[in-house]
């Protein structure tokens, strides 16, 4: 192996020339294994991937893999990505039906809105929620389903649809039940700056027979009650430069907090931690204080990871949520 003395990069516009140049190359090869190291230097203008073997440029990679994005349902018509865990229900009387719900909904401000953002075609948006009415004797019975969309800023005007309204739930009854409900993006679909996010609650009847109305109850306020869904990497535009690392580690189960990384050069505002091991999938943002998110859990929460000035921890919640023994994890933190 050799090494020259660091020089300004140079283009080479004909590979066959490679010989000739190596001594101007401002990295280091080696060529019995082909190790590349560039330097401190950064490879850009890389082309587009077309073997599972290429290098992948970033922008290629995140408008392929998309980014989560996570609201959770508060009170009867806010929709923020700050989590509250104490769990309430509101209710309100059926008038008729279809019935578009005029007290619960779920909208978010503008400013927790970080449009613009695509999501792609066959884009699957779900959302968590739990449901009753509060009699079913001598009531009609209904089911709910929800409708997902963008509105101005004003709350009111202009709604456009995202996707197909979701499937139904069951035939609500008295007893509080956990729904998983579905939207079908048919098209991709851009979110303008300026929107705010808008879930409406729309109910139906099943047996028309009897004269009056059941109350409908819908449960917010905890983690369970959440909407996810994935967008496009180009939303990474909305703040700038973004900071983006990346890592993995394996659990130790030691139950005592474990600093993941401690030298980034920027304190992240998001972290997603995957434990490929089981299949569970942890998100963190800035404004969730102390508490964790476990997307494909419903209701698990627990501060397993906490953000630090320059990277983050994980552990220290009685349970290793984010630290099993052995399991493999692998993290993006953004910033």
């Amino acid at each position: 192996m050799f090494k020259k003395t660091k020089r300004p990069p140079i283009q080479i516009q004909d590979s066959r020339a490679l010989g000739s140049l190596i001594d101007n190359l401002p990295f280091v090869v080696n060529p019995m294994i082909a190790e590349l190291d560039a330097g401190g230097y950064k490879i850009t203008n890389l082309g587009d991937a077309t073997d599972l073997k290429d290098a992948v440029n970033l922008n290629i990679l995140l408008e392929n893999t998309g980014l989560g994005l996570h609201y959770f349902l508060q009170g009867s018509n806010i929709l923020s990505q700050t989590a509250i865990d104490a769990v309430l229900n509101y209710q309100v009387t059926v008038t008729t039906y279809p019935d578009t719900m005029s007290t619960i909904y779920y909208k978010s401000t503008v400013a927790d809105t970080p449009a613009p953002f695509s999501l792609a075609e066959n884009t699957i948006v779900a959302i968590h929620t739990s449901m009753k009415v509060n009699s079913t004797t001598g009531k009609k019975t209904i089911k709910v389903k929800l409708q997902f969309g963008y509105v101005d800023s004003d709350g009111t005007s202009n709604f456009v649809q995202i996707g197909a309204d979701s499937d139904f739930t069951d035939t609500l009854t008295t007893t509080q039940t956990p729904y998983k409900l579905h939207f079908h993006v048919t098209s991709e679909t851009s979110v303008p700056s300026g929107k705010r996010l808008w879930i409406k609650v729309i109910t139906t009847v099943v047996n028309d027979g009897p004269v009056n109305y059941p109350d409908l109850w819908v449960y917010n306020d905890a983690p369970a009650h959440h909407i996810e869904w994935t967008v496009e990497g180009s939303i990474l535009n909305n703040y700038g430069n973004a900071n983006i690392a990346t890592g993995n580690y394996t659990g130790n189960g030691s139950g005592a907090t474990r600093v993941i990384t401690s030298s980034l050069d920027f304190q992240p505002k998001y972290i997603t931690n995957v434990n490929s091991s089981a299949g569970k999938y942890w998100v963190k943002n800035e404004n969730q204080t102390p508490l964790t998110y476990q997307v494909n859990a419903a209701g698990s929460f627990a501060p397993s990871i906490v953000i630090d000035s320059n990277g983050f921890t994980v552990g220290g919640d009685g349970n290793n949520y984010c630290n099993v023994n052995t399991q493999a994890y692998y993290w993006v933190a953004i910033g």
